[in-house]
């Protein structure tokens, strides 16, 4: 259930769970406050394609620098409403040189759910990842290496040893196209498509500085 909710977060705000989230890795133009991606589905009824149920919304808050301060997910919603009783709350904490230091989930605006803490290299490089359940054990941990290059992410157990990683299975891999974007170039509606067949609509509303 975890995974799918951070997985579900990740397709529709294209948020990273062990990255900076800013700007930049957003890829947003411009100097934003807030950005709100809403999802929909799409469902063939009667031979047609027709949108359907709101999937979730995710709320993200920008300080005037770039870097995200707090965000709001909603899930499950029915009637096309963000139904509070649903809604996860991330908020960010950052150390001296602005990385991201952790992230604490909460279930509406207190309950805290789980907490994620990073540590870095002397260097500034992200070398692990913890994430604790509300009473403080340990419910995954992750390691990081760079390999030819690239940022390789590493699931352990409480022995260091690799767990086998979560991966997508194929019949979930959707393709985007964006459909519109407004007059700073940042895209407002995104398609998405399986097999051919549309499947998702994500909207963005974004409010700038």
């Amino acid at each position: 259930m975890k995974k799918k909710l951070l997985l579900c977060l990740s397709l529709i705000a294209g948020v990273g769970l062990h990255a900076q989230i800013t700007w930049k890795t957003q890829d947003l133009k411009g100097r934003i406050l807030m950005v709100k991606t809403t999802s929909y589905e799409f469902v063939e009824k009667f031979g047609e394609l027709e949108r359907g149920d709101h999937q979730g919304s995710t709320s993200i808050f920008f300080d005037a620098k770039g870097y995200a301060t707090k965000t709001f997910s909603f899930y499950n919603q029915n009637e096309g409403r963000d139904d509070t009783s649903k809604l996860t709350t991330y908020n960010y904490g950052f150390n001296e040189s602005n990385q991201l230091r952790e992230i604490n989930e909460l279930e509406g605006y207190r309950t805290l759910n789980y907490k994620t803490k990073f540590k870095y290299s002397p260097e500034g490089k992200l070398l692990e990842k913890n994430i604790y359940n509300s009473d403080g054990s340990l419910y995954e941990r992750y390691i990081y290496k760079e390999e030819d290059g690239k940022l390789i992410e590493k699931q352990v157990d409480e022995q260091g040893e690799v767990v086998s990683p979560f991966e997508m299975e194929e019949e979930e891999v959707v393709t985007y196209k964006i459909a519109e974007i407004d007059s700073n170039g940042n895209w407002i509606k995104k398609l998405g498509f399986k097999n051919g067949k549309q499947v998702i609509e994500i909207t963005r509303k974004i409010i700038y500085y």
